[in-house]
């Protein structure tokens, strides 16, 4: 048969027919060259070493600093085993302060016990007063590696 009826019955162009050929009577390999694509702009270990630099930082201004895109970062942080947490706030409670809580705790709980009956207290969270909520915990996030050997801190607030 020849290549051209080929090329005809497979519906692609002659010269696909002709390089194959080729490939196959030289004993070529078909496999797609290396070295193809775009190069890296920017190598994972410079993205590392940055976000390593500094976890608490966001990974868009990463990619801002590093004047490439917020996806090659994230890429970068993944490839390396890690992730982007957020930030939990976690009370420092020193036995010092758990004294004081505990002791305002006794003297409230007594002061609540002797009251008298008309007496109205209210007991209320301040913050369900705030009427513009400043704080945006999403907004505070981390980076964290999977593997023991090399963990970024995992920073609190």
């Amino acid at each position: 048969m020849a290549q051209t009826d080929i090329a005809k019955q497979l519906n692609v162009d002659r010269k696909t027919i002709f390089r194959v050929k080729k490939h196959l009577q030289d004993e070529e390999s078909m496999d797609r060259k290396s070295g193809g694509g775009r190069p890296v702009k920017i190598p994972s270990a410079e993205i590392k070493n940055a976000v390593m630099a500094n976890p608490t930082k966001s990974i868009m201004s990463h990619a801002i600093d590093l004047g490439v895109s917020k996806d090659n970062v994230s890429r970068a942080i993944r490839m390396e085993g890690g992730k982007s947490l957020v930030m939990k706030k976690k009370p420092l409670l020193t036995p010092d302060v758990k004294g004081k809580h505990l002791l305002r705790c006794k003297g409230l709980l007594n002061n609540l016990k002797s009251a008298a009956g008309g007496r109205v207290i209210l007991f209320s969270d301040e913050k369900t007063w705030t009427v513009d909520h400043v704080h945006k915990r999403r907004n505070d996030r981390f980076i964290h590696r999977q593997s023991s050997a090399s963990a970024l801190w995992p920073p609190t607030v």
